[in-house]
């Protein structure tokens, strides 16, 4: 409430309640769930309490979830972030110098992406929700991978739909999109190992695909039936 901590109290029967004693001037009320609640903490105000009757404030409400903060280091610029949520579900946000937030988290595990235009490479973590402000990435710059996709006689497949998941990160599939020549696809994925899906009409294949730092990378995928 004001800048005397003792000027406290908790909620009663209907989330009403009662600071007493407070000086007649201006006063910011912090309001605070108890642990493991589906709410956040947050501020309001100022208020004026009454100084010969009761000053009434009007209903305050909380926002649901929880804060992620973080920053990102050795990124280009033009950076957007992406968290999938442990409901599945996928929040969007801007980087603004190297930092962003993202509101609204429920209790699980988090999986953040930030990426730049061109996809040329990422940040990425697997964060336990609440988490401490704030989470620190590494952007990692793209290599090449020039996938080779065969279907089951050895020739080349055409029109493949290409999913790439960090096996490092645990973070959900990145979908990808690239021109083929003769079944060769170059993909821009950050180093580390690759769980690479692909599929084709009536075909689909995936296999591990180890990304080295500082050099581009060839695999083969097959394709089967």
């Amino acid at each position: 409430a004001s800048a005397d901590p003792a000027d406290a109290t908790t909620t009663g029967p209907g989330g009403l309640f009662l600071l007493d004693g407070l000086p007649p001037e201006p006063v910011d009320l912090r309001v605070a769930p108890p642990a493991g609640s589906p709410f956040r903490a947050t501020s309001f105000g100022p208020f004026m309490p009454g100084a010969d009757a009761a000053a009434r404030t009007p209903p305050l409400l909380l926002p649901s979830g929880h804060v992620l903060r973080g920053r990102v280091s050795g990124g280009p610029a033009d950076l957007r972030c992406e968290v999938v949520d442990a409901t599945g579900e996928r929040v969007r946000v801007p980087v603004v110098e190297g930092a962003f937030e993202v509101e609204g988290l429920p209790v699980g595990d988090a999986h953040v992406e930030v990426t730049g235009a061109g996809g040329r490479g990422a940040a990425r973590a697997v964060v336990r929700i609440p988490a401490g402000w704030p989470l620190d990435l590494v952007w990692r710059d793209a290599q090449t991978l020039t996938l080779h996709v065969i279907g089951p006689g050895g020739g080349p497949v055409t029109n493949v739909e290409i999913a790439a998941r960090s096996a490092d990160a645990g973070a959900p599939p990145t979908e990808l999109s690239a021109g083929d020549v003769d079944g060769l696809y170059t993909l821009p994925l950050e180093p580390g190992t690759w769980l690479v899906t692909a599929r084709s009409q009536d075909l689909a294949g995936s296999g591990p695909v180890v990304v080295p730092a500082g050099t581009p990378a060839r695999a083969t995928l097959r394709l089967a039936r």
